[in-house]
C-alpha cells in the first residue's frame, strides 16, 4: 500500500507539472480549461491538453487521451505532449504532425496501448481553425450566428496502432461568438438515469444551455 501511494504521489506530482497555464485571451480569443476526474482513484489519468504557441500567425490548441492511469499514463502524457510541441515547431500541418506522433508512439517501448489526439491551429488574422483528429471524442463548434453545435468526427485513427497511418485535416472559418468544445471521452460517458450522455444528448444539452446563455466552461 505504501508502495501504491508512493507511485501515485509521484504520478500526480509529474502530471500536474504538465499542466501548463492556458493564456485567458490571446487576440480575439478566448480559452478555459475545466480539468477533472469522474472519480478519486482516476484522478492520475492519461488526459491532457495544451494551448501553445510557436509563431505569431498561430495558436495550437491540443486535448489528447493516452490509454491507461496512474504513473505509466504520466509518463506517456509527457512523451505525446512534447512530441506535438517539438513536430509543430517544424510542421504547420496538424494532419502530418499527427502522422508523425503516431510513428513516435509505435517506436517508443515505453508507451503501451494507444493514443487519441484532437489537434488544431486557429488563424490569428484569418480567424480560422484547421485541425486533425485521431480517434478523440468529437469536437463540437457552437455557430454563434445559427445558434447550432455542429458535430466535428475524427478525421483519422487512433495513434499507436500500427506505423505509417495517414490523417486528413479540415479547416472552418470562425466568426464573433462562435466556440469550440473539447473534450475526453469522460464527457460523453457522464450518466443521467443509468445512461452515458451520449454524443446526441451532449449537442442537445450543448446548444440548450448557449442558448440560455451560458458561456462558462466551468457552468457546462
Amino acid at each position: 500500500e505504501r508502495a501504491y501511494n508512493r507511485e501515485h504521489r509521484i504520478a500526480e506530482t509529474l502530471q500536474n507539472s504538465l499542466k501548463h497555464p492556458v493564456p485567458y485571451r490571446i487576440d480575439d480569443f478566448e480559452f478555459e480549461t475545466v480539468y477533472k476526474a469522474a472519480l478519486v482513484e482516476a484522478r492520475v489519468g492519461g488526459d491532457f491538453y495544451d494551448v501553445f504557441q510557436i509563431d505569431d500567425e498561430k495558436i495550437w490548441v491540443v486535448v489528447g487521451d493516452v490509454s491507461g492511469k496512474g504513473l505509466a499514463a504520466a509518463v506517456q502524457v509527457a512523451t505525446a505532449k512534447y512530441s506535438i510541441r517539438c513536430r509543430a515547431q517544424d510542421c504547420a500541418d496538424p494532419s502530418l504532425v499527427l502522422s508523425q506522433v503516431n510513428n513516435s508512439v509505435v517506436q517508443d517501448t515505453n508507451v503501451e496501448g494507444f493514443v487519441t489526439i484532437f489537434l488544431g491551429f486557429l488563424d490569428r488574422e484569418h480567424k480560422t481553425l484547421t485541425y486533425a483528429n485521431g480517434g478523440h471524442s468529437p469536437a463540437v463548434l457552437w455557430d454563434a450566428a445559427e445558434q447550432t453545435a455542429i458535430l466535428m468526427e475524427p478525421t483519422g485513427p487512433v495513434l499507436g496502432v500500427d506505423r505509417g497511418l495517414t490523417y486528413t485535416q479540415r479547416t472552418v472559418q470562425l466568426h464573433p461568438l462562435d466556440e469550440l468544445l473539447l473534450a475526453t471521452d469522460g464527457l460523453y460517458e457522464i450518466r443521467f438515469d443509468n445512461h452515458p450522455l451520449g454524443i446526441c444528448r451532449l449537442l442537445a444539452e450543448y446548444a440548450g444551455l448557449k442558448k440560455a446563455g451560458v458561456d462558462s466552461a466551468a457552468q457546462l
